[in-house]
């Protein structure tokens, strides 16, 4: 089965994020089935965490001011705002940057991936949520600069697809001026790797970085979980930024070389031309123009390459005794085994082709079959161990509950059996277990 990925910009809207409020599309009693991830924000605005945030950055910096009209104002946000604005408004074509970004992480469509029946399947639903906890994981490891303030999985509205909203603070480090950590967009990418474009023909970094994120990130975890990555219609394959370098260089040498062919092409062809027409004198030998030219040494001419003609289509014998073909006989022949096709078939030699073939096609679909059939009992054998430990750990539990007086609940056991999965997640990605599983099964088959 294969799943698209999408990472689609989006307008900061925290309380929707968090269902502060019900929107008109969403279904209040699917609303349960949503995970907050991330919430560093914890009942604060952004202004308010941005602030909290750089304190200590700002406390750094005017410890080393000695003239109080220089420390910084404690009100980050209100500060950096200001300052954007204004130079938007001082300068063309500039785009103010943001205190944060938000974007939307999606697998699939409403067609490949519909949260009605993720939310009625159990397995189903956890093995997504599980896709989107490794999303977060990665991504914080890999953009440590990209600061994830807000992670909320949604999956209540229903004519929609489980998707995942995410609020970015980008910081970037190393002023040299001002404060050595400070919110800025560019600045982050760079320090994680995008630094920023020199020549209008590149792609910028922030598309670079949103490539790397589906390619490194989203597609990796679709390939883990056993899905291909489909593109949807229009979106173009793109190469990674390594490949693309490689291939961009390849295609400059092969223009290069083209170029110098062309010319090379050219400078014979005018030393031919020249050659004819005037005559010259090479290695002692003296060529007369055309023009000069006796019967006699165009009847020899004549022959010559009447001779080379002759060698070409019918073939000769070398002088060491092998067998030239010609053209001529090479048709007649591809025409009579066009004919008798049976015939050739049968033969001793088109029977050990057609045995080294078959041989070729029978191991591929065979390693396809294992593949297949590697992937299903592993993962049969994973839901079977989470089983089998499930009830034994809710067995405990709910003894220790009776004996404080405690009801223990269906919805304990959910919530015991959601921390399993996503453990045994978690365990399978860091330790490899899953892997070490596949191969020792591979041994049997």
């Amino acid at each position: 089965m294969g799943l698209t990925v999408s990472m689609s910009r989006g307008r900061i809207a925290i309380e929707h994020d968090l269902r502060q409020y019900i929107p008109n599309n969403v279904d209040e009693n699917m609303t349960q089935f949503n995970k907050v991830l991330i919430d560093k924000l914890q009942g604060k605005t952004l202004a308010e965490y941005t602030n909290e945030y750089m304190k200590p950055y700002i406390d750094e910096y005017n410890k080393k001011q000695r003239r109080s009209d220089r420390k910084k104002s404690y009100d980050y946000a209100k500060t950096y705002t200001e300052e954007q604005n204004n130079m938007q408004a001082s300068r063309q074509n500039y785009t103010a940057g943001q205190l944060a970004y938000e974007y939307v992480i999606q697998f699939g469509d409403h067609k490949s991936l519909d949260v009605n029946d993720v939310v009625k399947d159990r397995n189903k639903y956890y093995a997504i949520v599980s896709m989107f906890e490794d999303f977060v994981g990665q991504f914080q490891e890999k953009y440590p600069h990209m600061n994830l303030v807000l992670a909320t999985v949604h999956m209540d509205e229903p004519k929609g697809t489980p998707h995942m909203h995410i609020l970015i603070q980008p910081i970037g480090e190393g002023y040299k001026q001002g404060l050595s950590h400070q919110v800025s967009l560019t600045k982050a990418l760079a320090c994680d790797g995008f630094e920023r474009v020199e020549k209008k023909a590149d792609r910028l970094s922030l598309t670079r970085w949103q490539d790397d994120v589906k390619d490194g990130i989203m597609e990796e975890i679709l390939k883990k979980n056993y899905f291909e990555r489909e593109y949807r219609d229009g979106e173009k394959y793109h190469m990674p930024v390594a490949m693309y370098k490689r291939a961009a260089a390849s295609a400059e040498k092969i223009v290069n070389d083209a170029r110098k062919d062309a010319e090379d092409i050219v400078e014979e062809a005018e030393q031919r031309k020249d050659i004819l027409i005037n005559g010259t004198e090479r290695s002692g030998y003296e060529y007369a123009p055309y023009t000069e030219w006796s019967m006699e040494d165009l009847e020899k001419r004549k022959e010559v390459i009447e001779a080379d003609y002759q060698r070409m289509a019918y073939g000769c014998t070398n002088e060491d005794g092998r067998r030239f073909v010609g053209y001529v006989e090479l048709r007649e022949q591809y025409k009579k085994v066009e004919k008798n096709i049976d015939e050739v078939v049968s033969s001793e030699a088109g029977k050990k082709a057609l045995e080294k073939e078959k041989g070729r096609i029978v191991s591929r679909i065979i390693n396809h079959f294992i593949d297949k059939l590697v992937s299903a009992a592993s993962k049969k054998l994973i839901e079977s161990l989470k089983k089998n430990i499930l009830e034994p750990i809710c067995a405990s539990i709910q003894g220790l509950f009776q004996e404080r007086g405690c009801k223990f609940y269906p919805s304990d056991k959910n919530e015991i059996e959601d921390a399993i999965d996503r453990g045994f997640n978690y365990a399978m990605r860091t330790t490899g277990i899953g892997n070490a599983i596949e191969e020792n099964m591979e041994r049997y088959l």
